[in-house]
């Protein structure tokens, strides 16, 4: 997570970037603040949103003048002074709730490299001349030499017993045309 915020109180400032790290610290997740000393500046940091669409973006001044500037650039957040540590903590669950699920990931062995393949990008798999062929968005084909029993850890997936004969042939078809080379 990375937290921009934008106090023209430098000693405000470094205390709201100091207990944005802290709770960052405590409750997770990873993250970075980044801190601007003046609305001008901060809306400098357009540029920082081009460059991060996703960055999170509070307001801290004693002043409203800037809350409709800040709204132009998605701030999550306007804290008009003073505000507590009650504040902060309420600011940093709403943040939290507008991060993104993190991304899983499938650890695989391709060779000797061992590689992270997202799950979001993964298209399908299938298992041939004893290699689990992975088709990914990303990366193309990856290859791994495992059993798909390892693969998929056991994970069965069901199907019912009418389509069962037709999935076999459908399946033993396209082995067929891809030992020919003509499946994709």
């Amino acid at each position: 997570m990375r937290i921009a915020v934008v106090d023209d109180c430098a000693a405000d400032r470094a205390w709201l970037a100091e207990a944005l790290e802290r709770l960052l610290a405590r409750q997770g997740p990873e993250g970075a603040v980044e801190a601007f000393g003046s609305g001008e500046a901060f809306l400098a940091a357009e540029a920082l949103r081009r460059f991060d669409p996703d960055c999170l973006l509070v307001f801290s001044t004693s002043s409203r003048d800037h809350a409709l500037e800040g709204y132009r650039v998605q701030a999550v957040q306007y804290l008009v002074k003073p505000y507590g540590a009650e504040a902060l903590e309420a600011l940093f669950r709403q943040l939290r709730r507008l991060l993104p699920a993190p991304e899983k990931y499938l650890e695989l062995r391709t060779g000797r490299q061992a590689i992270r393949v997202r799950l979001s990008s993964l298209l399908w798999a299938e298992h041939f001349q004893h290699q689990v062929r992975l088709h990914t968005l990303r990366d193309g084909v990856l290859a791994s030499r495992l059993t798909f029993r390892e693969f998929t850890d056991g994970t069965r997936v069901p199907v019912s017993r009418d389509l069962a004969r037709a999935a076999r042939s459908a399946f033993g078809d396209w082995l067929f045309r891809a030992g020919r080379g003509e499946a994709p």
